[in-house]
């Protein structure tokens, strides 16, 4: 059952509560707070923050590296949100992207290296 909600469960409810939260509700408001900008950068610092306690299990340069990636990440969502002004596809490729990395390579590969 953990594998299954690391294939599917984790994924789909990140990528779309992320997106919704972070592009759909937060980045129009940090916009209309500010501009464009200072909002999309606001926004992306808030994304990458957010993902730094899992990588505080290791160390903090890990943590650091992690939240520094994910604001990059954030930023370029962002953008990819300002051009196109829709999150279905948003979602989508978070969903995917969580799918690989949290479910296939947390999930699934450790199954298949312990079965050997």
């Amino acid at each position: 059952m953990a594998v299954v909600f690391g294939l599917m469960g984790v994924p789909v409810g990140a990528g779309i509560v992320e997106e919704l939260v972070y592009r759909g509700y937060t980045l129009p408001r940090l916009i209309a707070l500010s501009n464009r900008w200072t909002g999309l950068l606001l926004m992306a610092v808030g994304f990458g923050w957010q993902h730094v306690g899992l990588s505080l299990i290791v160390d903090w340069r890990s943590a650091a590296e992690r939240g520094l990636a994910l604001a990059v990440v954030g930023l370029v969502m962002g953008l990819i949100y300002f051009k196109q002004q829709r999150l279905l596809p948003l979602i989508i490729g978070h969903a995917l992207w969580d799918f690989l990395g949290i479910g296939v390579l947390s999930s699934v590969l450790p199954l298949a290296v312990a079965r050997g």
